[in-house]
Parts: structure tokens; C-alpha cells; sequence
């Protein structure tokens, strides 16, 4: 072997050669000055010759999974050796997080394959598959033509957020998509050449220095997707993309009050991953990146966090589509996916808190109703009674305390309970808002109070686009109509207690609405109840002349109202009631033939006149057509409805008359008076046709033929 004075171009002064090698005794004193000797004489050449050294190499043995050139590798003391370094914090070790980003050099070459094989021996016999850069010079000769370097850019570490196939190494990326941990490695001086830089890491200013923070909006609008809920969008709106991972907290409020699944309270809370959002210029450089600067979602009835979603933590309290949810956000340092750890973190960015809830105005008003073609209510259904009343379009729902109300006909208070379209819906296509319907969750309660009511009325609705109105007609224990008192209705709880201050359908106000006892007649007129006069021949029964009664009359539940249908006459002895601020000169009315529960009314501000005049109606089976003269004779008498007499004072006058009085199918017009001397003669139909019907019940298509053929 030879000797350091062989091996060496300094003389070692102060120090004996013995045996051809240069004898260094623990004891010697000339340890130190050798040393110092050979420092300066290294010094003093270096000096000299104008020594310059272009790169700092080493050769190393890399273990990690497929070493490429161009890798970054960090000592890594764990396994002993270099492995790959990344720009982020590994905040899994609370002791070193930066330990990741401490760059030793890049590879320059390397033989081992990705299978690990093709290693090689160095000159001392340490074996090795690369070598490694340091500082200065690199030299990729063997890349291809795809993978050239973009002359003058600077390469960075990667954070692990960029693409995944990268053309150089396995963690650089161009500055175009420059991490938050800005960690230079080497500038491009050719397509295959660069200069390694030795650069601490900035974090957070990939700008050259100037400040960047995070910065995010956060979007949410209702939705009549998925069963209906929100749409969330977050979007990276600031300079530099996610330092961490990033997550969404959903805070959930069905706005009921406090619940027993949530242990008396009223938000259950939900998580989203959203991972990294880069920078909005970033991710839009290339279509070849992967890189999202936004993300949506929908917390919906059927989505992931819905009760219809199929996932157990949310069947019970997630969105059923009504109700108001807050989103923020939050940055994931933690690295876990524990509901309990998440709840912790600081929050980052917290939105509005956004509601979405039915539309739903309750309104009263004065209406007369039959019970017409029931349909029963169900476990499953509010049910449908057919009750024809102010507006036919709108389904009715007759209660009364007792439950199921027999009603046949009333007068009185009816609410109607509308869902109508709520704002604040974004069109996806257009991004233009617009309005939507949104229905129910779930079944509402009401409770409706009256003075004349032994109890409260309880019951229930339920509202969507389907159906979105219901009429609901009180009535009490006899069946009747409220009227002359204040009936109100407002929102319970289903259990029939007040709904907590927190409850959503607080909004819904209660209504209170009175209506008067008119049965179609005004205080201003003179009314005449024809059961008051006698029975126009009790041993002639008209139920013995009439092979079938009318369509009209024959409408009740039973199939005929009346077993024995009966005509009465004023009895001439039987004074009619004049109203006692009447004129003495005021018109007294008669009548002959008028159908049982029949009640005729005219203004008492009418006089008397000086000829008499008389009008005749009659039900649409007097008559099968309309055409011809209209005398006694072509009028089927069995079917008349009345005969009123009055006097020509009474012409053109409009005058009231209510048809079945009390029963199920009670009806009610108003029309102009028109008789004379010899008598006129009008089915309902002709009068209807004529134009002289002024107001009517909403019942009275069946008496006027509206939709009828003759005949039937």
C-alpha cells in the first residue's frame, strides 16, 4: 500500500518516515501541525493554479421504487439512504415536519432499473447506481426529444398535487404550476443541460417574494335535484393553491327545534373532502392538467349526506330537502378523516348560512261547500272530499272535532292553504335565477279554534308540486259551517303542543277569518222561507206524479234527499216578515208551487207598482229543449222550482233564490227579475242561457245543465 508521503505532494515536516509510511502516534505532537500544513499548502496551490470546480457530484445507491433522472432525493434516516423529497409538511411527525423538502442534490443518471436491478461497484468497491448532483452543472443526456427542458425555466420540487405523469423526474414540475413550498432546484440551460441550485425553500410566495395568502368563495344555492337541498361550490379564488388538504363542514338544521337523535340538539353536522384547489391561472394553463380549481357537490335528500343518501349516520337526521345548512371550510393539517378531530380544526372560511323552506300562505274566506263524491283519507294519503266550493280547481279536506265530518252543505269560514313558488334558484344552464316550487318534507299539523267549537279541530296537510293547495272547511259536530264568530287556524306540533320558537313553520302565520250567516240573502232584503206557507194539496203527493226527480234534487248521499217531495203555497192568511225600518209602501212578494226548503229574497227598498207580474221557474226536465215559445203549456209542471209573484216594481230587480235549504246540495243564485201579466216561464237552463244569472254558487253547474246533455 502506499504511504501518505507517497500518495501526498506535501512534505509532513515535523514527523519521521519509518518503513516507507509516515508514523503518526496517538501521542505525537505533530498531529496538528500537519494537519494545519497540509490546509495551507491545499490553500496556497489552489491559490496558484486558478483551481475552479464546476459541479459537486457524489455516487450513491438508491433503493426507492424506479429512481429517474431528475429525481430530488433527501437523506432519508429511516432507511439509511436518499429517497425522494416532497414540497410539503409531514405532519405526521410533529418533531421534523419540514423534513420532507431538505433537498440533497438531483440525479443526473442512474443504472438500476425500476425493478431494482443494474446496480454497479465504484472504485473503493461500494456499490452504487447513480450519481447524484449536488450543486452546479447537470448534464441529462439520454432524454428524449418529449422530455426536453424548456431552456431558461426553473424546475421546482414538487408538492405531490401536480400531475402525476411528469416528463423529468418524479417530483420537479415548471414554474407554471409553482407549489405554496417554493423550493427551487435547477434552471434550464438547455434542453438537456441546467445548473443545480442550492436555494432554501419560501413558503406561501411563489411570486418572487410578494405575499400570498388562501382565499376562497364559497356558493350555495337551493336545488330541486337529487329530492331537492343545496348545491355547494367552493372555488379557489386567491393567489396560491391549498397549503393542505382541504375539507368541508356541513352543519345541518332541519329547523324543528331540539331533537332526541341529536341529543337535544338541532345541527348534525357532515364532512366533505375536498382536497387541494390550485390557483385558478394555474389550473387553467394547460387542458392537459389535472389541476381543479373548484368543486361541487350536492347536500341533497338522495345524495351522500340526504336521508335518502342509504348511508346510516344520515338516514335519521340528514337533509330530507327542507331546512338550513351553513358550510365551512377548513384545512385538513391534521391528515385524519375523525369527525371529532375535524370539528376541531380552526376554520378556515365559513359561507352564509343558507335555509330552504316551503313557501306556504294561509288565507280565509266566506264560501258554501256540498260534500260531493268523497274519497275516505288514509294512513298514507291527506285523502280528497270532493267538496265543491269556491275555487273547484283546489282539493277540499272537511274537519271537524270529532274526525271525519259528515257536512253535506254549510256557509261559512273555509281556509286555503297554498305552497307557492320560493326565489332564489339558479338555472344551471342560463346561471339566470328563477323561482321553484319546494315542497314539504313531511305532513304539517294545524289546529283551527272557534267560540261555537266544544274543542279545538286537529288535523293535518301535506303540500308539493303535485298539490299545491288544499281548502280546508271547518265545521262543527252537527256538520254546520262556522260562522258569526272568529275561527283561526295556525300550525302544531303533531302531538297538538305549540311548535318550539326555533321551528321553520313559526313563519307560517296564523289566519283568522268571520263570515256571515247570509244563506245568499243580505240584511236589505226581504226574505220568504216557502216553509212557512202550507202544503199546496197534501193529498196530491208529488212523490206519486214523479217517476224520477230531478238530476239536481237527486244528489244527496242517499240518492234523493226527500222520500216525499212537497209544493207549497203562500197561505193567505200567513203574513211574510217586513223588516220594520221597511216603507209602508214597500212591495209584499208571493208565491204558489214552490219546491220544499226553498227560500226566495228581494231588496226591500222595491214599492209597490201598479201591475202585476209574475215569473215561473222551473228544473231542466220541464223541458227538453230550449227553442220555441216559452208558455205554461210547453213546461212540464211536476218540475216546477217556484212561482213568484210580485208586481211590475219588481222588474229588473235583482232578486236571490236558495234551493235546498239546509241540505247537502244547497245552491244559491242571484238574477234579474223579469215577469209579467200573463206570466214568463225559465228552466234554469233558459236562465242561465238568457244572461240574467248575477252570482251563483260554485255548486250550480248540476242545476244550470252546465256540462249536461239533454236528456240526461
Amino acid at each position: 500500500m502506499a504511504t501518505l508521503q507517497h500518495r501526498s505532494a506535501f512534505n509532513l515536516r515535523g514527523c519521521q518516515p519509518i518503513g516507507g509510511q509516515a508514523l503518526q502516534p496517538t501521542s505525537s505532537p505533530c498531529d496538528g501541525a500537519v494537519l494545519e500544513n497540509i490546509y495551507e499548502q491545499v490553500r496556497q496551490a489552489a491559490k496558484d493554479y486558478k483551481w475552479e470546480a464546476e459541479r459537486t457530484t457524489l455516487r450513491a445507491k438508491l433503493t426507492y421504487n424506479c429512481p429517474k433522472v431528475g429525481d430530488a432525493v433527501r437523506w432519508d434516516a429511516s432507511i439509511g439512504g436518499y429517497n425522494l423529497a416532497y414540497a410539503m409538511y409531514d405532519t405526521n411527525n410533529p418533531y421534523d415536519q419540514e423534513h420532507l423538502i431538505e433537498v440533497v442534490g438531483i440525479v443526473e443518471s442512474v443504472s438500476v432499473t425500476c425493478d431494482g436491478s443494474g446496480s454497479e461497484l465504484d472504485t473503493d468497491g461500494t456499490e452504487t447506481n447513480a450519481v447524484i448532483v449536488l450543486s452546479g452543472k447537470i448534464s441529462f443526456d439520454k432524454l428524449t426529444p418529449e422530455s426536453y427542458l424548456s431552456n431558461g425555466k426553473v424546475y421546482y420540487l414538487w408538492d405531490r398535487k401536480a400531475p402525476s405523469h411528469l416528463s423529468l423526474g418524479n417530483n420537479v414540475v415548471r414554474d407554471f404550476n409553482e407549489p405554496v413550498i417554493s423550493k427551487p432546484l435547477f434552471v434550464a440551460t438547455g434542453e438537456t443541460s441546467g445548473l443545480v441550485l442550492n436555494y432554501r425553500p419560501m413558503t406561501g410566495s411563489p411570486t418572487g417574494g410578494r405575499p400570498q395568502t388562501e382565499k376562497y368563495d364559497i356558493k350555495i344555492t337551493k336545488t330541486s335535484a337529487q329530492g331537492g337541498g343545496w348545491l355547494v361550490r367552493i372555488e379557489n379564488s386567491g393567489g396560491i393553491a391549498s397549503r393542505s388538504p382541504l375539507v368541508a363542514q356541513i352543519d345541518y338544521n332541519k329547523r324543528l327545534g331540539p331533537q332526541d337523535s341529536l341529543a337535544g340538539g338541532e345541527i348534525h353536522t357532515m364532512f366533505k373532502n375536498i382536497g387541494i384547489l390550485h390557483n385558478k391561472t394555474v389550473a387553467l394553463v394547460t387542458d392537459e392538467d389535472a389541476l381543479e380549481y373548484y368543486t361541487e357537490f350536492y347536500v341533497t335528500k338522495n345524495s351522500e349526506f340526504g336521508e335518502g343518501g342509504n348511508i346510516s349516520d344520515h338516514i335519521e337526521n340528514g337533509v330530507n330537502g327542507n331546512g338550513q345548512i351553513t358550510v365551512t371550510l377548513k384545512s385538513n393539517t391534521s391528515g385524519t378523516q375523525s369527525s371529532s378531530l375535524l370539528k376541531s380544526l380552526i376554520p378556515f372560511q365559513t359561507a352564509n348560512t343558507i335555509a330552504r323552506f316551503p313557501n306556504i300562505k294561509i288565507k280565509g274566506e266566506c264560501g258554501y261547500a256540498s260534500k260531493v263524491g268523497a274519497i275516505p283519507e288514509t294512513e298514507n294519503s291527506t285523502g280528497t272530499t270532493g267538496v265543491s266550493n269556491n275555487d273547484l280547481t283546489i282539493p277540499d279536506k272537511v274537519v271537524s272535532p270529532g274526525g271525519a265530518s259528515t257536512a253535506y252543505s254549510f256557509e261559512g269560514v273555509i281556509f286555503e292553504i297554498e305552497l307557492e313558488e320560493s326565489t332564489g334558484f339558479i338555472d344551471q344552464t342560463t346561471g339566470e335565477e328563477r323561482t321553484d316550487y319546494i315542497p314539504m318534507a313531511e305532513e304539517l299539523y294545524f289546529k283551527i279554534e272557534s267560540p261555537s267549537l266544544t274543542e279545538p279541530i286537529y288535523n293535518k296537510f301535506f303540500l308539493d308540486v303535485t298539490q299545491p293547495a288544499v281548502e280546508i272547511i271547518p265545521v262543527n259536530e252537527a256538520g254546520e259551517g262556522l260562522t258569526q264568530e272568529n275561527v283561526t287556524i295556525s300550525i302544531v306540533n303533531k302531538d297538538r303542543t305549540d311548535l318550539h320558537k326555533n321551528n321553520w313553520a313559526k313563519r307560517i302565520k296564523s289566519a283568522m277569518f268571520m263570515c256571515d250567516s247570509e244563506q245568499c240573502c243580505t240584511d236589505e232584503t226581504i226574505q220568504v222561507d216557502v216553509m212557512e206557507g202550507g202544503v199546496t194539496n197534501p193529498d196530491a203527493k208529488l212523490s206519486d206524479l214523479l217517476e224520477t226527480d230531478s238530476i239536481f234534487m237527486t244528489t244527496g248521499q242517499n240518492g234523493s234527499i226527500s222520500t216525499e217531495p212537497k209544493l207549497y203555497t203562500l197561505d193567505p192568511d200567513f203574513q211574510i216578515a217586513i223588516p220594520g225600518n221597511a216603507d209602508r209602501d214597500v212591495l209584499v212578494a208571493t208565491f204558489k208551487n214552490a219546491r220544499e226548503n226553498t227560500k226566495f229574497c228581494y231588496p226591500d227598498n222595491i214599492r209597490y207598482g201598479t201591475q202585476p207580474s209574475f215569473m215561473a221557474l222551473y228544473f231542466n226536465e220541464a223541458r227538453g229543449d230550449t227553442l220555441g215559445a216559452r208558455t205554461a203549456k210547453d213546461y212540464d209542471p211536476r218540475y216546477i222550482a217556484i212561482e213568484i209573484g210580485g208586481q211590475d216594481t219588481l222588474d229588473g230587480s235583482v232578486v236571490t233564490l236558495t234551493l235546498n235549504v239546509g241540505q247537502e246540495n244547497e245552491c244559491c243564485i242571484s238574477f234579474t227579475f223579469e215577469g209579467s201579466v200573463e206570466g214568463t216561464h225559465f228552466t234554469f237552463r233558459e236562465l242561465y242561457e238568457s244572461g240574467k244569472i248575477k252570482t251563483r254558487s260554485s255548486n250550480s253547474d248540476l242545476l244550470f245543465g252546465i256540462g249536461q246533455v239533454d236528456g240526461e
